[in-house]
C-alpha cells in the first residue's frame, strides 16, 4: 500500500459492528494500526446509538463495517435504520453467506460491500480505503460547491454574472450585466454565451476558453462584449465549471467578469496620445535634418569661395615677389660704377655691345616707378592678411 494511501486512513474512524466478541477484538485491534479510530458494538441497536452520540458531539463516523447475523437487530435491519440517518455513509457487511436474498435486501438499501468470512484483512482493507476514498472526494466536493455557491451569491452583488449550462447556453444573468449591456431576459436566456462577445472575438479565443476551462477547471482572460445597441463595452472575465456530484461532468459553468471599459478605453487614449507625439516629433526631427542639410550645402558653397579667394592671393603674392625682384635689379642698374673707377672688363664689354639708349633709360625709370607702387601695394596686402579679416578666414578655412 503506498504512503498516501496510509496517510489518508489515519483520517479515518470505524464502527465496527461484531456479536463474536473474540473475533471483533482481533479485527478492531489489527485495524487500530491503520485508521484513526475503531468504535465497537455488539449489535444494530447498539450500533445505532454510538452512531447517533458521535454525530451529535461532532465526531462523525467514516465507515461502518457490520456483520449481517447478530442478535436484536441484524445487519439488515441496522442498515435500513441507518440509511433514515445517513443516506451516504458506506456500509461493508462481513458475512458467512452469499445468498441472493439476503444480498438483495443488502442492495435494496444501497450496501456499499461485503466481504465473506473468513476474513481477509487486506482485502478488507482495500475496500475500506476504497470506500472512504470516495466517499471523502464526495464530500469535498460538495462542501467545495456550497463554498462556491456562496461565494458567488456574494459576487454577484459587485460583479457581472452569467451562467450557462454544460453546452454554453444561458440560464441565469444578474442586474450588472442586463445594466451594463441594455439586454432584457428574453433577449439572451437560451442563446449561446459567445452570442454576448463582439465579433472582433476570435473563435480560436472562445474555443481555448472552454477547453481551458474544462482542462483546467477555470480560464481567465479579458473579452470585448457587445451591448444590445452596439455598443462596446469591456470585461475581464474568469470562467468556472460546476461537476456533479461524482465530481465527473461539468453541469453548468458560472461567468463572472468585471468590467475594465474604462480602463482599455484610457490606455487606448494614452497609446493614441503616445503615437501622436511620436509622428510629431519625427516631422520636427525631420524638419531639422532639412534645415541642417541646407546649411551644410550653403557652408560648402562658402568653403569652395574661400578656396578660391587663397589660390588667387597665393598668386597676387608671387606675382608681387616677381615685381620685386625686377625692381632690385633695376635698382642695381640705376647705379653704375664711377668713371674714374677702374671697370671691370664685363661692364667695358657691355658698354661695348650693349650701348644703352636714353629711351631705354626712360623706360627703366618707368619700370622702377611701377616697381615702387608694387612695394606699396605689396605691404598693403600684408597689412590685409594680418587683419581680423583674414583671421576669419583662417578660422573658416
Amino acid at each position: 500500500m503506498k504512503k498516501k494511501d496510509l496517510d489518508f486512513l489515519k483520517q479515518i474512524t470505524i464502527l465496527y459492528v461484531e456479536d463474536d466478541i473474540d473475533s471483533r477484538a482481533e479485527i478492531a485491534e489489527v485495524f487500530s494500526n491503520y485508521v484513526n479510530e475503531v468504535i465497537e458494538a455488539g449489535d444494530g441497536d447498539e450500533a445505532l446509538i454510538v452512531y447517533k452520540r458521535h454525530r451529535d458531539e461532532g465526531k462523525p463516523i467514516d465507515i461502518v463495517i457490520s456483520d449481517i447475523n447478530m442478535p436484536k437487530k441484524n445487519g439488515i435491519e441496522f442498515l435500513e435504520d441507518l440509511r433514515k440517518l445517513s443516506k451516504k455513509i458506506p456500509v461493508i457487511f462481513t458475512t458467512a453467506h452469499t445468498d441472493s436474498p439476503i444480498l438483495l435486501d443488502a442492495i435494496k438499501y444501497k450496501v456499499t460491500s461485503y466481504v465473506v468470512k473468513p476474513i481477509d484483512f487486506v482485502k478488507l482493507l482495500d475496500e475500506v480505503l476504497d470506500c472512504t476514498k470516495k466517499r471523502f472526494k464526495e464530500k469535498k466536493h460538495k462542501e467545495e460547491k456550497k463554498d462556491l455557491h456562496n461565494h458567488l451569491s456574494n459576487i454577484d452583488q459587485v460583479a457581472i454574472v452569467l451562467k450557462s449550462d454544460g453546452d454554453g447556453n444561458l440560464i441565469y444573468a444578474n442586474k450588472a450585466f442586463y445594466d451594463i449591456s441594455k439586454y432584457e431576459r428574453t433577449d439572451i436566456i437560451g442563446q449561446e454565451y459567445n452570442s454576448v462577445n463582439h465579433p472582433d472575438v476570435s473563435e480560436l479565443v472562445l474555443r481555448e476558453m472552454w477547453d481551458d476551462a474544462k482542462a483546467k477547471g477555470i480560464w481567465n482572460g479579458k473579452l470585448k462584449s457587445k451591448a444590445k445597441d452596439d455598443s462596446i463595452f469591456y470585461v475581464n472575465t474568469t470562467l468556472i465549471p460546476i461537476f456533479d456530484n461524482e465530481n465527473e461532468t461539468i453541469t453548468e459553468y458560472y461567468h463572472i467578469s468585471f468590467s475594465i471599459t474604462n480602463y482599455e478605453q484610457e490606455k487606448r487614449d494614452f497609446k493614441k496620445r503616445v503615437i501622436e507625439n511620436v509622428q510629431e516629433n519625427r516631422k520636427q526631427t525631420n524638419a531639422a535634418k532639412r534645415i541642417i542639410y541646407d546649411l551644410q550645402v550653403e557652408l560648402d558653397k562658402y568653403k569652395k569661395v574661400d578656396l578660391a579667394y587663397i589660390q588667387e592671393k597665393k598668386k597676387n603674392i608671387e606675382y608681387l615677389n616677381q615685381l620685386k625682384l625686377y625692381a632690385d635689379k633695376l635698382t642695381e642698374m640705376e647705379c653704375p660704377p664711377e668713371d674714374n673707377e677702374v671697370k671691370p672688363d664685363v661692364y667695358e664689354n657691355e658698354d661695348n655691345e650693349n650701348g644703352t639708349s636714353e629711351e631705354e633709360i626712360a623706360d627703366l625709370v618707368s619700370q622702377s616707378e611701377v616697381s615702387s607702387e608694387s612695394e606699396g601695394l605689396e605691404k598693403d596686402q600684408e597689412k590685409d592678411l594680418s587683419s581680423p579679416e583674414n583671421d576669419i578666414d583662417k578660422f573658416v578655412l
